[in-house]
């Protein structure tokens, strides 16, 4: 059993899990999607004196999956190379000294998350974040959301291809985020509290393939494809219109839409319909999946606490993994 750490840390840093409400797939072809910072999944990262004060090498440890290893031992295609590429990308960018360890050696990193890897929910740059904000914290740096937002950009290019851009931005940002792919992202004023019951259907999904086959797809056939995505735009556009009038429990209707939508554009699955309609059957007044597709998590739309309590349970019976309830808050801003 590893003994009890002693030291204080010398740098902490947090962020939250993510959603995506509306516009997921499209938003890479210039629609807007709206994301929700989902304060209930977060990453954490701690950076403390390592039992070596004086070495050149940075000690890491991953206490949810029972692993420690140092960071020479990180090379590129290990299986937590997001480490070694989110360190390099940040100590560019914030013009660190990259020698012994980015400036590391003799430390010891710790980074722990609840997110569930692969569903949806932004665990890869929720992680990312932490990092580089434990990084320059150390470093006494204060970069701003966007700048943390750019640097992990830059790593979600390495694993998913062609990233959207939602994930970065709503977790660095740590609130609501109205966002159209390189011309703008807005927060977003919830005019009143909305609640959404998650749920994880436990199929793992890869973002770069489900982009990926999208991609081959609309170049086949740009005319539909385009004819999707300009009416994906349009729901998008009536949710955030409601949203900020305060009418968020009134957007069911068209989270359906843009279910159809994702289900005609390639990106659903069996398990995520199961999901969709039982969380319809038992209340929910809309549903639909969240982020990549194929699998990973859906959300649905509940008026109030009775109803999330029968939709988690209808959930819960199908095979649901983490499911929770979630609520978007105009007052809850956590960074």
């Amino acid at each position: 059993m590893r003994k009890m750490r002693s030291s204080a840390a010398l740098a902490v840093a947090e962020a939250c899990g993510k959603v995506i409400l509306a516009g997921e797939h499209a938003v890479v072809y210039g629609v807007p999607a709206i994301a929700l910072p989902v304060w209930g999944k977060q990453a954490k990262a701690a950076l403390y004196e390592g039992e070596v004060s004086n070495s050149s090498d940075l000690k890491i440890t991953l206490p949810d999956l029972h692993e420690e290893f140092s960071l020479s031992e990180v090379k590129s295609g290990h299986r937590h190379a997001w480490i070694l590429e989110t360190l390099e990308v940040a100590a560019q960018y914030l013009k660190v000294p990259t020698e012994h360890s980015y400036g590391l050696g003799g430390k010891e990193l710790s980074v722990t998350s609840t997110i569930p890897v692969a569903a949806g929910l932004g665990s890869g740059a929720a992680v990312a974040t932490v990092l580089a904000r434990v990084y320059a914290n150390y470093f006494n740096l204060s970069p701003s959301p966007s700048e943390i937002s750019n640097i992990v950009y830059e790593v979600e290019k390495l694993h998913h291809g062609t990233p959207s851009g939602v994930d970065n931005t709503v977790i660095a940002h740590g609130q609501p985020v109205y966002f159209v792919r390189d011309v703008c992202t807005k927060v977003l004023k919830v005019g009143a509290p909305f609640s959404l019951v998650i749920a994880d259907t436990g199929v793992r999904s890869e973002t770069k393939i489900a982009v990926g086959d999208v991609r081959k797809c609309y170049e086949k056939d740009p005319a539909t494809y385009q004819g999707y995505f300009n009416e994906v735009r349009d729901i998008v556009d009536s949710i955030r219109d409601m949203i900020e009038k305060g009418q968020g429990n009134e957007i069911g209707p068209l989270m359906i839409d843009n279910q159809r939508l994702l289900e005609k554009i390639g990106v659903s699955s069996p398990e995520l319909e199961l999901f969709v309609e039982g969380a319809l059957e038992a209340g929910a007044s809309g549903a639909k999946l969240c982020g990549a597709g194929r699998g990973g998590n859906m959300a649905a739309l509940v008026k109030d606490e009775e109803t999330g309590e029968r939709v988690m349970e209808k959930l819960r019976s199908l095979g649901g993994k983490g499911v929770f309830m979630t609520s978007i808050d105009p007052n809850h801003h956590e960074v």
